[in-house]
């Protein structure tokens, strides 16, 4: 005789309990998730109506968002010169330049002179934004971290945990876009049904973007003045980000 085992009838409402439980927990999941939804189309219709002079500016003058995300990446590239050459307010100008064309290229691109008119958004260009907040936040951090060529252990730990969540990131982005099998065999077909729907940033995205380099900036400026103050409050917004890093994470892994 088994003492301690289950009955079929025990056993059976055990699992009804349990897929209930997953089903409460899916759906609240999902509730979360249109809320953020909701917050993300908020965030991109106002920046929209704030650049919007701008952007039609840009759309006037030929200028489209493939072009600004691109001289993003050339304004990244004049960032780490001037870093590496000493310049380190020159440095730090680029940088946030080239951080302020990250706000600019989404509202050009999604800019149209009327409702039934086409917009701007592409693939390429959805790659390219990614690409140069990436390139960004990774230049940029490491001159900001490791100021001078000065390894502190306080920022090697920063450096590894932050690295450590991107390759996160980017691993179960990796695996998302092995989903896309349906859009046929060609690379190019698959790439653009993938980043058009998966990669446009979110309101967590763009949080995630924004912290990272507002605390980077702190403690470069901290570093430069040799603020402990400002040091400190870098460190919190740093932490913060990784939070928030964290978040969109488990996101990519476990929601979608």
């Amino acid at each position: 005789m088994y003492i301690f085992s289950k009955s079929k009838g025990e056993d059976g409402k055990w699992k009804q309990v349990r897929k209930e439980k997953l089903l409460k927990i899916k759906r609240r999941i999902e509730e979360i998730l249109d809320r953020e939804h909701s917050i993300t189309a908020k965030e991109k219709s106002w920046r929209d109506r704030f650049f919007r002079p701008l952007s039609k500016l840009c759309r006037d003058a030929g200028i489209r968002a493939n072009y600004i995300s691109l001289i993003g990446v050339i304004l990244v590239c004049i960032q780490i010169w001037n870093f590496w050459i000493g310049e380190e307010l020159l440095g730090l100008f680029f940088a946030l330049l080239a951080a302020f064309t990250d706000m600019i290229d989404g509202p050009i691109a999604r800019f149209t002179y009327t409702e039934n008119s086409d917009d701007d958004i592409t693939a390429f260009g959805t790659f390219l934004d990614h690409f140069r907040d990436y390139f960004l936040a990774l230049s940029f951090g490491y001159f900001s971290l490791f100021y001078h060529n000065i390894f502190h252990p306080i920022e090697i730990t920063l450096f590894v945990l932050i690295a450590l969540l991107y390759i996160g990131i980017f691993i179960g982005t990796l695996t998302k876009l092995r989903r896309y099998k349906e859009y046929g065999n060609s690379t190019e077909t698959k790439l653009r049904g993938f980043l058009l729907p998966e990669m446009q940033t979110t309101f967590w995205g763009r949080a995630q973007f924004f912290m990272i380099i507002a605390g980077i900036t702190v403690l470069f400026v901290g570093r430069m003045n040799q603020s402990e103050f400002l040091i400190l409050f870098s460190f919190i917004l740093l932490g913060i980000h990784m939070g928030i890093n964290f978040r969109n994470l488990l996101e990519e892994y476990v929601v979608r």
